[in-house]
């Protein structure tokens, strides 16, 4: 059995039945079960972007992915995290609910990101969960640049469980959050990031403080073709209208045609 430790002696027969004595005992103990290696769902596949100390993992069962993950943050010009995505290309949508993030750090970060590359520089959008300052989508406009947010700390309530999504129409990424997989959603905000267009998509988690991991757990996971944004624009207002009488029984009316 596994973790148990074992002594052993042994003695020798000879063909007239003589026996001699017990030899000196000889210990042993069995190590632990070394489990199988955590699995992910085809496309799926786990980086530690950056080489966060500890190396983290991730594993997925009954719908739940559950990550482990170290690293200083995801900001600045480069960074530090676990991620869990697949590669893709074109306009895309991804949903996840963060279920659990645990508190190593106010600014621990879990959430849905669009990346360019596995380079710990790369450009990239994300919608995230902490468990300090509320809800922040966050981006780096191309490699290497400085990070940015939408508003100060606290600008967006919110804790897990979440519902997150991200969103690219083009250049453009929006981040939302809601309170069900299907929305309705709220945005938080756009940016236009420079991708190369072969992509990776996924879910992070950085404890923001190295050295030290962070857990956390995230379902209700989709990656699909992205909807066209809603045209919310109405037409220009119809500009030149005359009225013109024909005849007793008719009026022509002109006008100049609308943009939209």
């Amino acid at each position: 059995a596994a973790l148990t430790a074992y002594s052993y002696t042994v003695a020798a027969y000879d063909a007239a039945g003589n026996v001699s004595a017990q030899s000196a005992a000889a210990s042993a103990s069995t190590p632990a079960t070394t489990p199988a290696p955590a699995t992910l769902p085809s496309p799926w596949s786990f980086a530690n972007v950056g080489a966060p100390q500890p190396a983290g993992a991730a594993s997925y069962n009954a719908g739940v992915f559950q990550l482990r993950a170290a690293g200083a943050d995801i900001w600045e010009a480069s960074d530090e995290f676990g991620f869990v995505s697949q590669q893709i290309s074109g306009d895309i949508s991804i949903v996840a609910r963060v279920d659990s993030l645990q508190n190593t750090n106010g600014w621990a970060k879990a959430g849905v990101m669009l990346r360019d590359s596995l380079d710990p520089a790369s450009a990239h959008a994300m919608m995230i969960v902490t468990p300090g300052y509320g809800l922040s989508f966050q981006w780096r406009p191309s490699a290497g640049a400085a990070s940015q947010s939408i508003g100060p700390e606290n600008t967006i309530a919110g804790a897990a469980p979440q519902y997150l999504r991200l969103a690219r129409s083009g250049a453009l990424i929006r981040g939302y959050y809601g309170n069900a997989a299907q929305g309705p959603w709220t945005e938080a905000g756009s940016a236009a990031i420079a991708l190369s267009g072969s992509d990776q998509v996924g879910l992070v988690l950085t404890s923001h403080s190295p050295g030290v991991s962070a857990t956390a757990a995230l379902s209700a996971v989709s990656v699909a073709a992205a909807s066209p944004t809603p045209d919310t624009t109405a037409p220009s207002v119809p500009s030149g209208l005359s009225a013109s009488a024909v005849s007793a029984s008719q009026i022509n009316l002109r006008w100049n045609a609308s943009t939209d």
